[in-house]
């Protein structure tokens, strides 16, 4: 079974309702959390999930629209508390603004990915951080939890942006988490996942229970329900 921060749950088993229960407790209390995953187009954002969900990355480039995954954990430390982990992997691009929006203002936290072999990206990343936080002000809201990831660290000899220029900007003047990685070789994916968790004061031990995931077709400018039971509403598939 694959783990966040390498731990396993005691022996657990699923109840009627989806909900996970441990051996002679009822069901857990849980918490749900959307975190939206943004950045510009190729820079790994859709890579930087999967490999964190399913251990691997896709094996061919296609453009995302907007795709929902859903993994449900529980504490490994015993506790009984239940999070519910959402993953709104974004669009790159600029056609779809309902859709853009709609992510900004759902979400609870954000990563904010770019490719370290690729200026233009980084500066997607500040253009995206201004917007959410104008979304947020307008609502009277302050930022929220916002990790900066650099990808493509296996891309090292093409690095166009420093490492020690995007930490300082990410931790010091945004006062942001900075992580780097690699989504295809999957090095320090989980420190991604870890740093976000942490900056959103959620549990840090949390091993998954069960995964399910939604995709919406370019023309849905809103999301779906995810029912339990797998069923389709609309063109949204859930697996």
């Amino acid at each position: 079974m694959p783990t966040l921060n390498g731990l396993h749950l005691p022996s657990s088993s699923p109840t009627g309702n989806g909900v996970v229960a441990a051996p002679g407790m009822g069901p857990q209390p849980s918490t749900a959390v959307r975190i939206a995953v943004m950045g510009a187009a190729r820079v790994g954002k859709s890579s930087l999930i999967h490999q964190f969900l399913y251990g691997r990355v896709p094996k061919q480039y296609n453009a995302t629209v907007e795709e929902l995954h859903r993994r449900d954990y529980g504490a490994a430390t015993g506790g009984r508390h239940r999070l519910t982990l959402e993953l709104l992997d974004t669009s790159g691009s600029y056609q779809f603004p309902a859709m853009r929006q709609l992510a900004i203002t759902t979400a609870q936290a954000f990563i904010l990915v770019f490719a370290i072999d690729d200026m233009e990206s980084f500066e997607e990343v500040r253009k995206l951080r201004s917007e959410i936080l104008e979304a947020r002000s307008q609502r009277g809201k302050g930022m929220p939890p916002v990790v900066v990831v650099g990808n493509k660290t296996d891309l090292a000899f093409r690095r166009a942006v420093g490492y020690e220029v995007a930490e300082t900007v990410a931790t010091i003047d945004w006062e942001h988490g900075y992580v780097e990685c690699s989504a295809l070789e999957g090095l320090n994916v989980p420190q991604v996942f870890h740093e976000v968790l942490m900056q959103s004061k959620l549990p840090e031990v949390l091993c998954p229970v069960n995964r399910r995931r939604q995709s919406c077709p370019a023309q849905v400018h809103s999301h779906k329900k995810l029912y339990a039971n797998g069923a389709k509403r609309h063109s949204c598939i859930i697996s």
